[in-house]
């Protein structure tokens, strides 16, 4: 199969390459044509999304520390959630350059609700200045539907327009939340 990637120019083939390394479970293939920065952006993200799975958490990381492209670390990104990288994408969310990345990451933490992933967002949105960033936590914490910390949250903020957007996510799940439902009662006295 490498032959015949190395040998083609036909995205096509090279994709249908990449397929079959992902079928075969061949993990060392799919991580030496995603950190091929000659190999086109497409054909790099594709081999990276078929990680999943494959990959452990130390791969990723090896080769979001080499990649300088914001949209391929991106894709890293999301292989590293499928295989509940939780150190790692905390790291990444708190240290990235690019915001995209880095909300990217925390999007990924609020994919699943556990404790660990809990407590990186709310560690995040403690130590980040950046606002979308932590409006980036706070949809992650709403789509988690854990609104305890999203009213823990609220009860701690002194900046207005971060505490409008908690308390509109809050009402948002008051209909259905107990924990919502009070804390909207207890603004209202």
């Amino acid at each position: 199969l490498r032959e015949i990637f190395d040998s083609s120019t036909d995205v096509n083939v090279k994709m249908a390459v990449v397929d079959a390394y992902r079928t075969w479970g061949d993990k060392a293939a799919l991580i030496r044509i995603g950190g091929d920065r000659s190999a086109s952006a497409d054909l790099r993200r594709s081999a990276i999304s078929r990680l999943g799975g494959l990959a452990e958490a130390a791969d990723l990381m090896t080769l979001y520390s080499q990649e300088p492209d914001p949209a391929i670390r991106i894709q890293i990104v999301s292989a590293l959630g499928q295989v509940g990288a939780v150190d790692q994408l905390t790291t990444i969310a708190k240290t990235d350059k690019d915001q995209n990345v880095r909300i990217r990451a925390i999007r990924t933490l609020g994919n699943q609700r556990n404790d660990r992933m809990t407590q990186a967002l709310v560690g995040l949105y403690g130590s980040e200045q950046d606002k979308e960033v932590r409006r980036a936590v706070i949809q992650s914490l709403m789509s988690q539907n854990n609104a305890d910390t999203l009213v823990a949250l609220a009860k701690k903020e002194t900046d207005m327009d971060l505490k409008r957007e908690l308390v509109r996510r809050i009402s948002d799940m008051a209909p259905n939340n107990k924990a919502a439902a009070d804390f909207l009662m207890e603004q209202l006295k």
